[in-house]
């Protein structure tokens, strides 16, 4: 399962208040077939991976996006002038793409 850091948990947190107001929700990371990444609130599905941060859902994976994410870590870069980004870094040195 991909690697999340401290400091990413914290910036997908910051996100999902802003946007959601059910505690039951969390931000799911999703993947294209163009091997590009997003994130949009959703509700738990069953089989699903879910980080949490200080008590909140703050991301769920499919197990489809869980394994091909399974050697990344999700981390934050910045701070740039539109602000701290996400980023996925992968291992094995592949490289990663940004997303804020």
């Amino acid at each position: 399962m991909i690697t999340v850091t401290e400091s990413a948990k914290e910036r997908l947190k910051r996100a999902l208040l802003i946007t959601v107001r059910e505690p039951e929700m969390g931000l799911r990371l999703e993947t294209t077939s163009l091997g590009e990444c997003g994130l949009y609130p959703d509700r738990e599905r069953d089989g699903d991976h879910v980080i949490e941060h200080e008590g909140t859902k703050v991301l769920l994976l499919s197990e489809r996006v869980s394994r091909l994410l399974e050697d990344a870590t999700l981390d934050t870069s910045g701070p740039a002038p539109q602000g701290t980004k996400l980023v996925i870094r992968r291992s094995r040195g592949r490289r990663g793409r940004s997303h804020r």
